[in-house]
């Protein structure tokens, strides 16, 4: 199919090729009765040459047209099935990249995030199937992630242009066979069930970076749809805890009555682990992610660490080694380094060593006194024994009790002193004293209450000393609002529970997580401040491209790269100021190469090319 860059479709004005598939090319264009920018999907001519098809595409669009969500690209309007010339659907223009690029340029995989992800798209997925609609084609290709890093669901309903028939005219797959549930490769009725098995898939594939059904064929993928066979989460990455995979192996059922049945139960399941690791499955958290991935992974990860740490220590009083050394052996995975849970697995380990001792040496003590009870029985003038109450505890914290005979002092079973691990500043664990109660458990007695309010003072660190006087910059606190900085870029902001705040400004962002122990033991709570991506403004007026290329120069994380949708791009850590080489190809036109020097921010660009000689 020729290009329709530069050309008017109706009332369309198209103004340059944004991107293709299986099914059609994607333009953006503006709408020139609305005057406001657009995207336009134009089906390609072999989905799209019969009246039958064009008035099942429009049916389609007015089906999907009912969807109106956050996280779903809405759409506008169809092309008229009467006519005979080009299908169409308009819908809003995103600016931002696709989950694929971002999966094949910026992912690294990561099991919490992967959780937000999948748990933000459910949203839509539950909304969608409120009405009766079913995607059929979820995959990461599928996904805006638009410049302020909410997610968008694209799409819908396009994969039912050919009912479910999935092969094209030249015997091609439409769609893309690693995210197909099975009833679906086997030509069955289907239902809102195939949406889930998908982001299934998507959720195996952001946790471990690898697809769970592979192959070097389509054939093989298929197959081992069918069969069911992949690899646990686990193997592939051990970051992967059992919790999560879980998840994923009820997502992945072969059968779809063992799956969740709804984007619903899928997004709950997803919230409660994220919840079990002290992150709120917030958009907030994805926009801070995508704003900066870097800085992001490592404060939730430092997060997860605490959380893990406190929940171990909590399993090390209660005399649950087996799970405290899960936990400890978590946090490694994720912090190699963190030389308190490296120390504590070293406790738990020569704890238990010692425990079984103790137990073993019981046992043959409480032999010693069986045999001893029962000569003592022959004796009935004799007097009885004093008895000790004793209380045997397992592995995995279950308690037995038993009594013995009292012997010599020098045979009975070693004591133990309960540990508390104290809890040092800032490790998010709980202190105070420990105090038995009557049926051989613990408590924590003393401390604050756990929901007591605590103010954290807060100091912005690496924002220049001008901005911080302009007062232009502030501290946004997720049910607060915002908070204005000091010159000194310091504030003060009350919490009661883990809370991830973020700096607002026109080039300069961050973010931080205020531990609320942290704060109520004195220690400031730091966020680092970082310059924005620099954004390519195209003023109006600039010839439509078909093309940009990005050259780095130097103070750019990326060396090179072909961008759509004028991407942002970001700085080398340290730098402030980078310059680029921008090629610009634009159909008509001779192409042309221009070094520009970008700030943090918008960077205005206009674009002057040459027409080619006619």
């Amino acid at each position: 199919m020729p290009s329709l860059a530069g050309q008017k479709l109706d009332k369309y004005d198209m103004l340059e090729e944004v991107g293709h598939g299986g099914m059609a090319v994607v333009y953006r264009g503006r709408d020139t009765i609305l005057d406001r920018e657009v995207a336009v999907k134009v089906l390609h001519a072999h989905l799209a040459d019969r009246e039958e098809s064009r008035r099942r595409l429009q049916r389609e669009a007015k089906t999907v047209a009912r969807l109106h969500h956050d996280n779903i690209v809405e759409i506008f309007d169809s092309s008229d099935p009467s006519r005979a010339h080009e299908s169409y659907i308009v819908c809003e223009f995103i600016h931002g990249v696709t989950l694929r690029d971002w999966l094949d340029d910026r992912w690294v995989p990561h099991p919490v995030l992967a959780a937000m992800i999948a748990h933000r798209l459910c949203l839509p997925l539950e909304h969608a199937h409120s009405l009766g609609i079913v995607h059929r084609d979820i995959k990461p290709e599928n996904v805006m992630i638009r410049e302020d890093g909410c997610l968008k669901l694209m799409d819908f309903g396009i994969a039912q242009i050919l009912d479910t028939q999935r092969l094209t005219t030249t015997g091609q797959l439409l769609g893309s066979p690693a995210y197909m549930a099975p009833e679906l490769i086997k030509g069955g009725p289907v239902d809102k069930r195939i949406d889930i098995f998908a982001l299934g898939v998507m959720l195996y594939q952001l946790a471990t970076g690898e697809l769970p059904f592979a192959g070097r064929n389509p054939a093989q993928v298929l197959n081992r749809i069918l069969e069911g066979d992949y690899k646990p989460p686990r193997q592939v990455d051990p970051k992967v805890d059992e919790d999560l995979a879980a998840i994923i192996a009820t997502a992945l059922a072969l059968k779809p009555t063992d799956r969740y049945q709804s984007a619903n139960s899928l997004a709950k399941a997803l919230e409660g682990y994220l919840e079990s690791l002290a992150v709120e499955a917030l958009p907030e958290e994805l926009a801070a992610y995508f704003n900066n991935p870097e800085q992001y992974t490592d404060d939730v990860d430092a997060r997860v660490c605490r959380e893990l740490m406190r929940r171990a220590t909590r399993a090390m009083r209660d005399g649950n080694g087996a799970r405290a050394l899960k936990l400890l052996a978590r946090v490694l995975e994720i912090e190699p380094s963190n030389k308190r849970a490296a120390a504590m697995l070293d406790r738990v380990r020569i704890r238990g060593q010692r425990m079984r001792q103790a137990m073993a040496f019981g046992g043959a003590v409480a032999l010693i006194g069986i045999v001893a009870a029962g000569v003592l029985l022959l004796q009935p003038a004799a007097p009885k024994p004093g008895r000790v109450h004793s209380q045997e505890v397992g592995a995995d914290g279950s308690s037995q009790d038993y009594i013995i005979p009292q012997l010599d002092p020098q045979l009975q079973p070693p004591v133990f002193e309960a540990e508390t691990d104290g809890g040092e500043a800032g490790d998010g664990t709980e202190t105070g004293p420990i105090e038995t109660d009557g049926d051989g458990g613990g408590r924590t007695t003393g401390g604050a209450r756990p929901d007591a309010s605590v103010t954290c003072t807060v100091q912005v660190q690496d924002l220049p000393a001008a901005l911080l006087a302009g007062g232009d910059y502030q501290l946004f606190v997720p049910k607060q609002g915002v908070k204005p900085l000091s010159r000194t870029g310091q504030v003060q902001i009350e919490v009661t529970e883990y809370t991830t705040i973020r700096l607002t400004g026109d080039t300069y962002t961050g973010s931080a997580v205020l531990a609320p122990d942290e704060c109520r033991s004195g220690v400031v709570q730091v966020l680092p401040a970082g310059p924005k991506p620099a954004n390519l403004d195209f003023q109006p007026g600039a010839i439509p491209l078909t093309q940009l290329i990005v050259s780095c120069v130097k103070g750019c994380a990326h060396d090179k790269r072909t961008a759509n949708n004028f991407p942002k791009l970001d700085f080398r850590r340290g730098e402030t100021e980078m310059v680029v080489k921008l090629e610009f190809k634009s159909a008509g036109y001779r192409a042309k190469t221009e070094e520009f020097k970008l700030t943090p921010g918008n960077n205005p660009i206009r674009i002057n090319l040459e027409k080619f000689d006619e």
